[in-house]
């Protein structure tokens, strides 16, 4: 398993929607899932002869290559969820304009309480004593020291209508709208892929993300990839944590744990044991102890192996949570949280109709303590 940072960019509007309708799909995401970005990246692969049916197969049972969400870039800075350890004022500070609202990040004060294993309190006034704060969590925002910018998409509205074929004109009553994200816009992601299909995936190369691709929607480039500096990483690991056994962990995606046929909006435990399946040698576990997020719904997407409509979980805990976990080390412990910062943990879910149903692009957990929405 090898572990990559890469950049994408939009060469036609994409149809990322969270909502259809008899008509079409609204409601644009401002995220393009993980589940999604993964099955855009096996697309790019089977399409360039990279990867083979065999290939997609065991991809449908055994997941090896895993995309975290991908979030949007703007001025080629990131942005990342927003956590509960953060507000914006809703009373105007300065001369009228967007840039008069406080805006304030207070995870870095935060996280010394969390690690110490007590209880936060928030905030529930700005600096001013203002008590109209607005929670940002979990929209994705671009932190800048202690503050952030808000992101703000471009989106269209489009309305195509249906053609018949016996007479090469439109149809009457047969219009689709579709409400998408303009072209043009940059997202960040992470992943990990098999060391067998790592030299495949090459700046340059074309991907459709998203639905509509027969209709020239959801056209996309990767504009950069490079691997990740994970040694690095896992030295900061132990250098910060060698001597204290509590990490509060900081979520890029949804976080979600099944058991059978059930499903919990996190886990009680995360076994890094788990990431030896990647070919990783690792031990250990993380027990959750406080978890800090908002619940919302969980769409796994479409099942391609099976060509079906996967089912929407109702409860997850939200992009930018936070949790916090005892650590019981065991072997390269390091690396095993550093990896499931890149690829998280994958779920199975076994609905009651049998079979499994692999939940991938969830879980993407790091140490609150190294991103940059620490607020320092």
């Amino acid at each position: 398993m090898r572990f990559l940072e890469a950049k994408l960019r939009l060469e036609s509007p994409a149809v990322l929607t969270s909502r259809r309708t008899e008509r079409g799909y609204v409601s644009p995401l401002n995220v393009i899932p993980g589940s999604m970005l993964r099955g855009a990246l096996l697309s790019m692969l089977y399409n360039h002869g990279l990867i083979d049916e065999k290939f997609l197969e065991a991809e449908s049972h055994n997941p090896r290559v895993i995309a975290s969400p991908a979030y949007p870039m703007m001025d080629d800075k990131k942005s990342y969820p927003c956590h509960l350890f953060a507000y914006k004022c809703k009373v105007m500070h300065g001369d009228g304009s967007e840039e008069g609202f406080e805006r304030k990040i207070y995870a870095a004060e935060t996280i010394k309480i969390l690690e110490a294993g007590l209880e936060p309190e928030f905030k529930r006034s700005c600096s001013r004593g203002h008590v109209a704060l607005e929670e940002v969590h979990p929209k994705p925002v671009i932190p800048v020291g202690d503050t952030f910018r808000e992101i703000s998409l471009f989106h269209e509205h489009i309305v195509c209508v249906g053609i018949s074929r016996e007479r090469a004109t439109a149809q009457r009553q047969l219009l689709y709208e579709y409400e998408s994200v303009a072209a043009g816009h940059e997202f960040w992601f992470k992943m990990g892929v098999p060391e067998d299909v790592l030299d495949g995936i090459e700046r340059g190369m074309r991907l459709y993300i998203g639905r509509g691709s027969s209709r020239g929607f959801g056209r996309a480039r990767i504009t950069e990839i490079r691997e990740a500096p994970l040694d690095d990483l896992i030295e900061k690991i132990h250098q910060t944590y060698r001597d204290n056994s509590i990490i509060a962990l900081y979520s890029i995606s949804n976080v979600i744990s099944t058991l059978g046929n059930q499903y919990y909006p996190y886990p009680e435990e995360i076994d890094l044991d788990a990431l030896r399946r990647l070919g990783l040698d690792v031990s250990g576990k993380l027990v959750v102890r406080r978890a800090y997020g908002r619940c919302v719904p969980l769409s796994l997407g479409w099942d391609i192996a099976r060509n079906v409509r996967r089912p929407v979980l109702e409860q997850s805990l939200a992009p930018g949570s936070i949790l916090v976990s005892s650590i019981r080390k065991g072997e390269n412990w390091e690396k095993g949280l550093a990896a499931i910062s890149y690829v998280g943990r994958v779920e199975v879910l076994q609905p009651p109709s049998g079979g499994s149903m692999p939940i991938t692009g969830v879980n993407v957990l790091e140490p609150l303590a190294f991103n940059p929405m620490v607020g320092r």
